[in-house]
């Protein structure tokens, strides 16, 4: 027998793809809630199948990510003894982005001339 599938709308609005009454019921009680199916630039969660890895893309371009990996799935619910199985950005908020070092350009190898700039006269 093939479970019925539902798509679910987590507090913010992304959407899933699940089967069976089980599972829905189970991401009800963790705040997700029924919803139709997704159009237009509504966000779908979706999951790599090689890394591993949580994202959320738009409708319109789903065909395009799964053909490079990207399934459907729900992202982790489960706490742990350090939170969240994945921490996942709080919407609105500005993520700090460490800037480049220099100390992580590689030197040319010492036995090799500099080159001169050929734009310097």
């Amino acid at each position: 027998m093939t479970k019925q599938t539902y798509w679910l709308a987590d507090p913010e609005g992304g959407l899933i793809c699940v089967q069976g009454a089980d599972e829905r019921d189970r991401l009800a009680e963790l705040g997700w809630a029924v919803a139709d199916q997704p159009a237009g630039d509504q966000r779908v969660w979706l999951q790599h199948d090689q890394t591993g890895a949580y994202a959320l893309f738009g409708h319109g371009a789903l065909e395009a990510w799964h053909a490079r990996g990207w399934q459907f799935a729900t992202p982790p619910t489960e706490s742990t003894d350090t939170g969240l199985a994945v921490a996942l950005p709080e919407p609105g908020v500005a993520q700090d982005v460490p800037a480049p070092v220099a100390a992580l350009i590689p030197e040319p190898p010492a036995d090799e001339p500099e080159q001169p700039d050929a734009g310097r006269s």
